[in-house]
Order: structure tokens, then sequence, then C-alpha cells
């Protein structure tokens, strides 16, 4: 498998804290969400944008929950 970054989202400060999207993090623990594009290895240098994987929730991208 290999993964593209497409999207990051971190909380905001504040009492009602809501997820943000930002372009950059220095640290890991920053980011609260993770939007991923996978691509799975076919052959001869090539990969398929729906892996075998996200390919029953009929979507080519995964959201990850990093806390």
């Amino acid at each position: 498998m290999l993964g593209h970054v497409v999207a990051m989202y971190s909380k905001t400060g504040g009492k009602n804290r809501k997820h943000s999207a930002i372009t950059e993090s220095s640290t890991i623990p920053a980011v609260s969400y993770l939007g991923v594009q996978l691509f799975q290895y076919r052959m001869a240098r090539q990969f398929r944008s729906v892996p075998d994987a996200t390919a029953i929730l009929t979507h080519n991208w995964l959201r990850l929950s990093l806390k």
C-alpha cells in the first residue's frame, strides 16, 4: 500500500473545540484526523487507486482518527 495525505485536521482551542483543517503540523499528536488516499500495488510499477481494503466501502479514501 502507498498513501497520499489529502487532508489534516486539528482541534481548535476553547471550550467547544471543533476540528479545523490544517496544512502542516510540527507534531503528530497535534493532528486529530488524517485523510489519506490509498493506492494498492498491481504490477510493473502500476498502482490502483481503489485498494481491496476500501473497495467494499466504495471509497478511494480513508479517514484515520489519531486519538
